[in-house]
């Protein structure tokens, strides 16, 4: 197989380093020890070219391509969070204004007219980057959004990017009861 081969091309490899330094193994006949170191040096080099590196197994190919898929995932989620910090200060409602000292984000100061609610922030962040995801995510609200992502995490599985759903139950008589009961939804950080 090709650990085989990659032990034989080193065998060979050192047989050719040692001839070539003068150790003959014992030959009467220095000219033949440099032959051979030779011959060794070029079946080495002819195997490399030909065959190149070993292959990885079909495990760990597989085990490569998990790890790419993990690196692209984590690297989108920390632009997905970019994104989400760059709406810091948008307010939730018309006429509301960031509290004094607080920190303004990029889409804040750019869109002096722009609120947004809890729903409305998630789905201009996806918007913003649905090249990236490959997809959009429509008018609705958080309870649609909970249908799509029902993933259930404890508080210390959350990873930055998550979203959290927040259950609850309107004491409002005008107000109809939310599916799942899902009031709110964030994007943790």
């Amino acid at each position: 197989g090709a650990a085989a081969l990659v032990k034989r091309q080193r065998e060979a490899a050192e047989k050719a380093e040692r001839l070539e330094k003068g150790d003959t193994e014992g030959k009467a006949d220095k000219g033949e020890g440099e032959a051979e170191a030779a011959a060794a040096a070029a079946l080495v080099r002819q195997k490399s070219l030909r065959l190149g590196p070993a292959a990885p197994s079909p495990r760990h190919a597989r085990y490569l391509k998990l790890m790419e898929r993990q690196r692209r995932a984590d690297a989108l989620r920390a632009v997905w969070v970019q994104q989400a910090l760059k709406y810091v200060g948008v307010p939730y409602k018309r006429g509301a204004a960031p509290r004094e000292g607080q920190d303004i984000g990029e889409m804040a100061r750019r869109n002096k007219g722009l609120c947004l609610d809890c729903c409305a922030l998630v789905r201009a962040c996806v918007r913003d980057l649905r090249s990236a995801f490959g997809f959009e995510i429509g008018p609705w609200n958080q309870s649609y959004m909970f249908d799509t992502l029902p993933l259930k995490l404890k508080e210390e599985e959350l990873r930055p990017g998550d979203l959290v759903f927040v259950e609850g139950i309107y004491n409002h008589p005008n107000k109809r009861r939310p599916r799942h009961d899902i009031v709110h939804v964030e994007i943790f950080t």
